[in-house]
């Protein structure tokens, strides 16, 4: 995993306003906006539940990926547990980067 490629990837949706934070996320996945959702490790498990079950639902690929602190300092927030991209291309890139 090249994190550093993944994270070059999210602050690039960042600047191009192509992310959905917490429960924005989650809408949008249930629009079918969000093409990869990532979840941060130590999301409680109500939220980590809910938000692999609205992915499933919706087959929204999903990861889990950081902190919630690493997660939103790499976009410039405080704490962010879950991250929606919606871009389809940075997605399959961030997806392909995450499984080497």
């Amino acid at each position: 995993m090249n994190y550093e490629r993944i994270n070059g990837y999210l602050g690039l949706a960042r600047r191009a306003n192509r992310i959905a934070l917490g429960e924005t996320a989650l809408h949008q996945c249930r629009h079918g906006r969000v093409s990869l959702l990532l979840i941060a490790k130590d999301a409680s498990d109500n939220t980590r539940e809910m938000a692999i079950r609205v992915a499933s639902d919706n087959k929204i690929a999903y990861k889990l990926y950081l902190t919630k602190t690493e997660l939103g300092s790499l976009i410039g927030k405080g704490s962010v547990a879950l991250l929606g991209l919606l871009d389809r291309g940075l997605s399959k890139q961030v997806i392909h980067e995450m499984e080497d």
